[in-house]
């Protein structure tokens, strides 16, 4: 049986969170255990919980895990998430979204996770902050991509954007 869990920063109504939902409860059971970490979910999709425990998959929540940039609660869900890690022992750590795929990553890489997947579900790299935090966020970016076996991109286009901005190697896209 092969362990996969799947780490999101929110799972509020949208895409990405839909996407996570279906990702971790459309796998075959008799092959994948899965399960799923979120920051603290505010408005979560319509039938979650019951999705979930029909398919009998943990949804652990971790306060810390927030979207917008705090060190110290960065830290502390750095920290939970490594111990969730540990105490899962998941043979993939599939990450979601930008906070979680840097610090989901960053754990799975500290825990010697044999596999490590990112989805971004898009990017946050010009438009929405100013261009020294962007500058920080592709640094970052390239970082973890070190880190990362596969990054799943909805489109050709997101794929090209992140190379363009030196991140990841071509091997490592697939459309998903």
């Amino acid at each position: 049986m092969i362990r996969i869990l799947h780490i999101i920063t929110r799972l509020d109504v949208g895409g990405s969170s839909e996407n996570t939902i279906l990702s971790v409860t459309r796998m075959p059971s008799e092959e994948f255990a899965c399960g799923l970490v979120s920051g603290r979910t505010t408005e979560p999709p319509p039938g979650i919980t019951r999705s979930l425990a029909e398919r009998n998959i943990q949804w652990a929540v971790v306060p810390a895990l927030r979207r917008e940039i705090h060190p110290l609660r960065d830290l502390c869900a750095l920290s939970a998430l490594r111990r969730l890690i540990r105490e899962e022992r998941p043979d993939i750590v599939h990450t979601h979204t930008s906070k979680a795929g840097f610090l989901g990553r960053l754990a799975a890489r500290l825990e010697h996770v044999p596999h490590i997947i990112h989805t971004p579900h898009g990017h946050v790299f010009g438009g929405y902050f100013s261009p020294a935090a962007s500058c920080l966020f592709i640094g970052l970016e390239r970082l973890a991509a070190h880190w990362t076996d596969r990054i799943v991109t909805l489109t050709d286009a997101e794929a090209a954007q992140h190379l363009a901005l030196g991140i990841g190697r071509p091997e490592q896209f697939i459309l998903g």
